[in-house]
């Protein structure tokens, strides 16, 4: 499956066995070693910051999960979650390409009006109409994010889950949150890796924290963001007749559809 990013298109490769002597194989880039480094030691994470994340998904599949107390034929006791992959953008740095992950679902919390998706959507620049099933709400998602690849700036931070805390049950328990709270080094940074009272080892991992806006949108940062490489601008699309979209029936003035069926966003 073929997975469009910005102005390029980026084939799922599934791994293939070659000849290591074969002179066709691509050489890539040269890496700068530490030879007296600990390769085995788990590597720690990017440090607590704002980022610019750039949105993407592995291909369309998302999990449909049951809401509680609804039966597996009511339509409305259906939601949706997908993984999303947000890749630091910060040239030059040794995080570029970081990957922080995220969980979006179309699932509209107690109390609230928006869902995560949705809420994202609008931070892309969409338009939403003011009803929307869950289904169209993960389609939509779905759609935006693999055609766009948005760029977003979150806080982030570190945080380590416990999934043996027995008080907790199947579900365990956050042990540590935040960065600042982890052991600090002789060096002046923080500890990436603590253990529980029974020894187990925890890893601190960066999680997305809240999501900001677009970069023209949020006020300066008292930390610094990392900055993101230009993009190209994309070329005009080739007219093709009859070309159909969910957007034609979901969004209307903010976002539109090109002739490659392709949602445009508004900003």
């Amino acid at each position: 499956m073929a997975i469009q990013s910005n102005d390029t298109v980026i084939e799922k490769f599934e791994p293939l066995v070659v000849d290591i002597n074969d002179n066709g194989l691509m050489e890539g880039a040269t890496y700068e070693f530490d030879l007296k480094e600990d390769w085995q030691a788990k590597a720690s994470p990017p440090p607590a910051n704002k980022y610019r994340l750039m949105l993407t998904l592995e291909d369309t599949k998302v999990d449909l999960g049951l809401k509680q107390g609804f039966s597996k034929t009511d339509p409305n006791g259906f939601y949706y979650r997908v993984q999303v992959i947000c890749k630091i953008q910060a040239e030059g740095s040794p995080w570029n390409n970081s990957v922080v992950f995220y969980n979006a679902s179309s699932t509209v919390p107690r109390g609230k009006k928006l869902s995560s998706m949705a809420g994202l959507m609008i931070m892309m620049g969409a338009k939403l109409p003011a009803k929307m099933s869950e289904l169209a709400v993960t389609k939509a998602f779905v759609q935006l994010v693999n055609k766009h690849n948005p760029v977003l700036i979150a806080d982030c931070d570190w945080s380590t889950w416990d999934m043996e805390a027995e008080s907790k049950g199947d579900f365990g328990a956050l042990f540590l949150k935040g960065m600042k709270n982890f052991p600090k080094k002789a060096d002046g940074t923080h500890e990436h890796i603590v253990r529980t009272k029974k020894g187990k080892e925890l890893i601190a991992k960066l999680k997305v924290e809240k999501w900001l806006g677009k970069s023209g949108a949020v006020a300066p940062a008292a930390a610094p963001v990392a900055p993101v490489k230009p993009v190209a601008p994309k070329p005009a699309p080739v007219p093709v007749a009859e070309a159909t979209s969910i957007a034609d029936d979901l969004f209307g003035g903010g976002v539109s559809t090109d002739a490659d069926d392709e949602l445009i966003l508004e900003g």
